[in-house]
């Protein structure tokens, strides 16, 4: 899709999964006031707000059987019936469809309506899991080694050819999610400029061990730094940063110079980093 395209009409994106199923109706139709106990005002929903564009309804497979419903409609007679209205409202929009499930599987079940599964796929796109496209995982990984380093300030990290051909030959059963999430994970655990394969987490470098990711219940020691890191996969980028700049203090005896130096960023900018994730020296008491 053109970029002027999505730059010159309404493109908007719903996760299905995102939010309650009780929710997603209103989210995505509107309503009226009075329609429910707390509606105090009218709200248009996705599908009017984007009316001359196109939305884009990621996890559709999470989709509620009587929220279908309402999106075969949209896609029959475009048109939509907000919550507590009595009339329908014509509109004019594209969908995008994207799901990780077995649709054919679910509607063998009776959990995703079959004529909207045809209505939708109109052009379907199949994309290969990572594993099956190994060719993209260092052009991936590069992407949010830069992307990262953009976000927290740092000087973007290296890797080295054997901690490579390691992320190349894993499996990825979490796709690019996990592969972005474990990107996040060695920026924060590496304290070094290159990230070699003593870096990458059991469960990557020995799959059939069997062990589960970041080495839960256990944690693996942060590089250098004497302290242990929790499973990041629910953690921010703040909170990973935070750790991050807590492990390089404590590495240099919370030297903020040579921490800074170790970072890769000048001492102006780490000590306001420090401020902004009011991370300050633990007090030890004596006896």
């Amino acid at each position: 899709m053109p970029l002027w395209y999505t730059q010159t009409i309404p493109f908007l994106v719903q996760n299905c999964s995102a939010i309650p199923d009780t929710l997603l109706e209103s989210e995505l139709f509107g309503y009226t006031k009075g329609a429910f106990t707390g509606a105090s005002r009218d709200k248009i929903g996705l599908f009017e707000a984007a009316n001359g564009g196109i939305v884009f309804l990621d996890e559709i497979g999470d989709m509620p059987v009587n929220v279908q419903a309402g999106l075969l409609r949209v896609l029959q007679k475009n048109e939509i019936k907000p919550l507590g209205e009595t009339h329908t409202r014509i509109i004019d929009v594209r969908i995008i469809a994207a799901t990780n499930k077995n649709i054919k599987q679910m509607i063998a079940e009776n959990n995703f309506r079959q004529d909207l599964f045809y209505r939708l796929s109109v052009l379907p796109v199949h994309l290969p899991p990572l594993r099956d496209r190994r060719e993209d995982i260092p052009l991936l990984i590069r992407h949010f080694l830069e992307k990262e380093s953009l976000n927290a300030g740092l000087l973007e990290k290296k890797i080295s050819p054997d901690a490579m051909q390691i992320l190349v030959s894993y499996a990825w059963p979490g796709n690019i999610r996990e592969l972005e999430n474990l990107i996040r994970y060695l920026m924060v655990t590496t304290a070094d400029e290159s990230i070699e394969p003593f870096n990458i987490p059991i469960h990557v470098k020995h799959p059939e061990a069997g062990m589960e990711p970041f080495g839960s219940p256990a944690a693996f020691p942060v590089q250098g730094a004497g302290d242990t890191v929790e499973n990041l996969s629910s953690m921010t980028w703040p909170q990973l940063e935070k750790e991050y700049v807590t492990a390089l203090l404590k590495k240099n005896n919370w030297n903020i110079t040579w921490a800074s130096k170790a970072s890769g960023i000048n001492r102006s900018t780490f000590a306001s980093r420090m401020r902004k994730l009011k991370i300050k020296r633990e007090q030890r008491a004596f006896d």
